[in-house]
C-alpha cells in the first residue's frame, strides 16, 4: 500500500555557503518602532503619522522596541507606491506587520485602505482568534496571547489575497476585484477602524512592497526573530517541471536531457507539479559551470533538490557526477530509508518516501 507522503528538500553544498530559496525584493516602505524617541521614523520610505496615543513596548527579541496602540489610535503609512495591476489604484502589494496581542477573544484590526477611517477595516482577528476577513475567509489556525506573529499579506486583486504567518500559508484567498476595497490609495491606516474593532495591539515592525510576494519569499522573512533577509547568489540553473509540455526547460541556464523517459505529476503546491523517474531514467544536467577549487573540475558547487518517493524500502539514486552513468551514484537513499553514502556516512532516517519536483544548481 502506498504510503501518503510529505516533501523533503535536499540541500548539498560542498565547500561553500547554502543556497536559498528566495531573494526577497526590497521593500518600497519600513518602519522598525526601535527608537522610542521617534517611533514614527522611517528605515525605508516617509515617517507615519500617529492618530492618537501610543507607547513604546519590548519586542519579539532583546533590544527590539514595539509601538502598542490602543482603540482609536492607528499609524497612516504614505507608501508612495504608484497605481498597478491595471488599474487607477494600487491592486498589487504585500504588506508585513510583526504583531502580538496582549488580550484574546476580542476584535484587532490590521489595515484599512479608507483615509478616512469611515468603513470596517479590511482585515482582522475576530473573537475567537482566528485571522483574515469576511469575502475572503478566515485561518483555521488561530493565535495566542502576548506570542509574536510575522503576518504577511500579499495581494494581487483579480488573482489572490493570501495571508502567512511566521511564512506559512494561513489564509489562501480569491483575488478581489480591480480597484475594489483591498486596493490601496495614497495612504494606508494601519490598525484602524471605524467602530471600535481595533483593540489594543502591539507592532515591532511594518513593511510594505510594490509586488505581491511569493510563497518561498513568504518563507524567506520567517518570523519576528528573524534579522533582515540575507543576500545569496545567483543560481547558475534552475528547473521546476511546471510546463508540461516542455518538461526538461530552464528557469535559469540550459535545459535538461532526458534519458529513458519520465511523466508530469503533482507537485507539493496547488499549481506546481513535478516529473517522476522511473528506474533507468535520468535527467542530464549541463551546468555551465567552470572549473573551481584548485582543481581541474568544479570542486565547489550546491545542489537543491525537491524530492519525494513514492515507494520507501529500496536504494534511490540521488545524483551521480559520472556523465557516462558507469559508476555507483555519489548520493543514495538506501534500503532503510536513511540518506547518504558509504564515504559521507548515512545521516538520517526518512519517515517520509520520496521524486524530483525542483532542481537548483549554485
Amino acid at each position: 500500500m502506498k504510503t501518503k507522503v510529505l516533501l523533503l528538500t535536499l540541500l548539498l553544498a560542498f565547500a561553500g555557503a547554502m543556497i536559498s530559496n528566495a531573494a526577497v525584493p526590497e521593500r518600497k516602505g519600513w518602519w522598525k518602532f526601535d527608537d522610542a524617541a521617534d517611533m514614527l521614523k522611517a528605515d525605508i520610505g516617509s515617517p507615519l503619522v500617529l492618530t492618537g496615543s501610543q507607547t513604546s513596548v519590548p519586542g519579539p527579541v532583546d533590544g527590539n522596541l514595539a509601538t502598542q496602540l490602543t482603540t482609536g489610535s492607528y499609524l497612516t503609512m504614505t507608501h508612495g507606491i504608484a497605481a498597478n495591476g491595471g488599474g487607477t489604484l494600487v491592486n498589487e502589494y504585500t504588506l508585513q506587520m510583526d504583531i502580538s496581542v496582549p488580550q484574546l477573544n476580542v476584535w484587532n484590526s490590521f489595515y484599512q485602505t479608507a483615509p478616512a477611517n469611515d468603513d470596517d477595516a479590511e482585515m482582522f482577528i475576530n473573537t475567537t482568534n482566528f485571522i483574515g476577513a469576511w469575502r475572503f475567509g478566515y485561518s483555521t489556525q488561530s493565535v495566542l496571547q502576548d506570542t509574536w506573529y510575522r503576518v504577511i499579506v500579499s495581494v494581487k486583486n483579480g488573482d489572490h489575497f493570501k495571508i502567512y504567518v511566521n511564512g506559512q500559508v494561513w489564509v489562501d484567498g480569491a483575488g478581489q476585484e480591480v480597484d475594489g476595497r483591498d486596493a490601496l490609495q495614497t495612504v494606508l491606516l494601519m490598525f484602524a477602524d471605524n467602530d471600535g474593532e481595533d483593540n489594543t495591539i502591539n507592532c515591532a515592525e511594518l513593511g510594505i512592497w510594490d509586488v505581491a510576494l511569493t510563497s518561498a519569499e513568504a518563507l524567506e522573512l520567517g518570523d519576528p526573530t528573524t534579522g533582515p533577509a540575507p543576500t545569496f547568489p545567483t543560481r547558475k540553473g534552475w528547473w521546476k517541471f511546471d510546463d508540461t509540455a516542455d518538461l526538461v526547460k530552464a528557469e535559469i541556464g540550459l535545459p535538461l536531457v532526458l534519458n529513458g523517459t519520465m511523466e508530469s505529476v503533482e507537485g507539493p503546491g496547488n499549481g506546481n507539479l513535478a516529473v517522476e523517474l522511473g528506474v533507468g531514467s535520468n535527467l542530464a544536467m549541463n551546468h555551465g559551470m567552470e572549473a573551481n577549487g584548485g582543481g581541474a573540475l568544479v570542486n565547489e558547487f550546491s545542489l537543491m533538490m525537491d524530492i519525494l518517493m513514492p515507494q520507501a524500502g529500496m536504494y534511490h539514486a540521488i545524483y551521480q557526477t559520472t556523465p557516462e552513468n558507469t559508476d555507483d551514484a555519489e548520493l543514495f537513499i538506501n534500503g532503510d530509508n536513511l540518506i547518504g553514502a558509504w564515504r559521507l556516512g548515512i545521516q538520517h532516517l526518512l519517515s517520509q518516501q520520496m521524486c524530483g519536483t525542483d532542481w537548483s544548481l549554485q
